[in-house]
């Protein structure tokens, strides 16, 4: 498994805020930007607004940065139109992170999935516009407290280019204990050649998700919860669960590729056995959607 790589993304993500980019500057006459921070009304100067693609930026993601000074939209895998969530990974997932400067505090989007929304309402290879909304989080080492940012609009261009993703993302999503849960960051690992093909993984701020086949998958086949490993983890207080003899659930591999994974699962499993007084987890609406990488 590669955990590790949701806990460097989080430091690439700051450090991505504190860049040498050098983006080629648009003619800022018709670029906008505005939101309320705090209740409070802010309006970009149209000089100090930027639309551009940073060097870490890759075909398949199509990273584009949106910096208005106060404010910043890092927005991946997003080719067309339509709503969507603010505090995820733009390296693996369609939408991605907001930030508020003040001075000298930076606050982030966190990494759980539902920070906030973006919708966008026009996008082209020059042009990106929409509505966004969203609460930022202090970063460690500072004193102030969270950010709520609202009403907040953009209309954009860069006639240089701002070009479309080619790649499509990866989503991972249930409901556990009745509450919606969105992964923040989704990998899925291949292991073509082995008796368990892939493994499967999401996180949040709050939990990290993984499935892994013990056997071996047939597409369109739906396979009982002893034949796929299960694990949920709070990641706050460490509480687990994974599927022990019992539980009842299913998962269906709807599609398989060597490259991507498509399919279902609900399940209620089990604590794990060192725990005392904490009930299983009930898990419904499961849905993912995964490339696969070597």
């Amino acid at each position: 498994m590669k955990l590790c790589r949701a806990l460097t993304l989080i430091s690439f993500l700051f450090v991505a805020g504190c860049g040498e980019d050098n983006p080629i500057e648009p003619d800022p006459s018709g670029n906008e930007m505005s939101a309320k921070i705090d209740g409070r009304q802010w309006t970009a100067d149209p000089s100090a607004i930027t639309v551009f693609q940073p060097r870490m930026a890759s075909p398949e993601d199509g990273l584009v940065f949106i910096e208005g000074g106060a404010l910043t939209l890092k927005l991946g895998f997003i080719k067309e139109v339509g709503t969507y969530p603010l505090g995820v990974s733009w390296k693996t997932c369609s939408g991605g992170t907001g930030q508020v400067y003040d001075g000298l505090n930076i606050y982030f989007t966190p990494l759980d999935g539902a920070a906030g929304t973006v919708t966008i309402t026009m996008r082209t290879d020059t042009r990106i516009a929409g509505t966004f909304a969203f609460t930022a989080s202090r970063v460690p080492g500072t004193n102030v407290g969270d950010r709520t940012v609202t009403e907040g609009s953009f209309d954009v261009t860069n006639t240089e280019g701002i070009g479309l993703p080619i790649g499509t993302p990866s989503s991972l999503s249930a409901t556990l204990d009745g509450t919606f849960w969105n992964a923040a960051e989704v990998y899925g690992d291949s292991n073509t050649g082995t008796d368990r093909p892939f493994t499967l993984q999401g996180s949040t701020t709050k939990f990290h998700l993984s499935l892994r086949p013990r056997v071996p998958i047939t597409p369109g086949v739906t396979y009982g919860i002893s034949q796929v490993d299960l694990i949920v983890l709070n990641v706050v207080t460490r509480d687990n669960w994974g599927a022990q003899n019992g539980d009842i659930g299913s998962v269906t591999f709807t599609t398989l590729s060597d490259s991507r994974v498509t399919g279902t699962f609900e399940a209620t499993i089990s604590p794990s056995p060192l725990l005392e007084d904490v009930p299983p987890i009930v898990i419904t609406g499961g849905t993912f959607d995964v490339l696969l990488e070597p």
